[in-house]
């Protein structure tokens, strides 16, 4: 599956709508899902970490990091995938590590 199919897939957008709506544990419930489908693409599932790990830090999962860091760590994958990464540093007010 590559990225543009994964961002087509109904669970993937189902997830972006609980996220856009503040409720991060269900859109991290519904990532983490995604995740553990073996049909996905290296980039597919950085993308699905990436968010995963967002929605835990946002929803107080210190954690959550971990899986931002993971998501960004090897390779080229896509740009959301630093957004993500930055976003859940600032929100645990780890400045320091975006410079």
């Amino acid at each position: 599956m590559t990225e543009a199919a994964i961002l087509s897939h109904e669970d993937f957008r189902q997830a972006l709508e609980f996220f856009q709506a503040g409720n991060y544990e269900v859109a991290g419930v519904f990532f983490g899902d995604l995740l553990e489908e073996e049909a996905y693409q290296d980039d597919d599932v950085r993308l699905c970490r990436s968010w995963l790990g967002l929605s835990q830090v946002l929803e107080g999962n210190k954690d959550g990091i971990v899986h931002c860091r993971i998501a960004a760590k090897d390779g080229k994958p896509p740009l959301q995938v630093f957004v993500n990464l930055a976003r859940a540093e600032l929100q645990l007010g780890h400045h320091d590590k975006l410079m």
